[in-house]
Formats: C-alpha cells, sequence, structure tokens
C-alpha cells in the first residue's frame, strides 16, 4: 500500500468526525450572526469580530494542544 493510499484511508476514517464538528460550529457561527442581527450589528463589523474571537480561540486551542 503506498504512502498516498494510507494518507486516503487515513482521511476517510476520520473525515465524517471532522464533517460533523464543522457543521455544528457552521450552525452556531450562524445563530451567533442572528443574534447579532437582532441587535442591528452591522455585518461587517460582526464578520471582523467574530473571525478575530475565532483565531483567538483556535490559537488558544493550538497552545493548548502543545502545552505551551
Amino acid at each position: 500500500m503506498g504512502k498516498e493510499t494510507q494518507l486516503q484511508d487515513i482521511w476517510e476514517s476520520w473525515d465524517y468526525h471532522l464533517r460533523e464538528a464543522f457543521e455544528r460550529a457552521d450552525s452556531i457561527a450562524r445563530q451567533m450572526f442572528s443574534e447579532a442581527s437582532m441587535f442591528s450589528v452591522p455585518r461587517a463589523r460582526q464578520e471582523e469580530f467574530f473571525q478575530q474571537k475565532t483565531k483567538e480561540l483556535l490559537e488558544d486551542i493550538a497552545r493548548q494542544a502543545n502545552g505551551t
């Protein structure tokens, strides 16, 4: 079995877990945008704020995973 085949097999054994997690995250993000819109927060500000907070969250998760 070649390395690419092994990688494909590994991906296929995990991709549905990632898909489910990303779909849940997408649903949460859509709800956050909806709530912000109810308070008349401009869309551009929503995007800027939520992108920054998402970046910070992912960096924090990466730091914790690396033990730093």
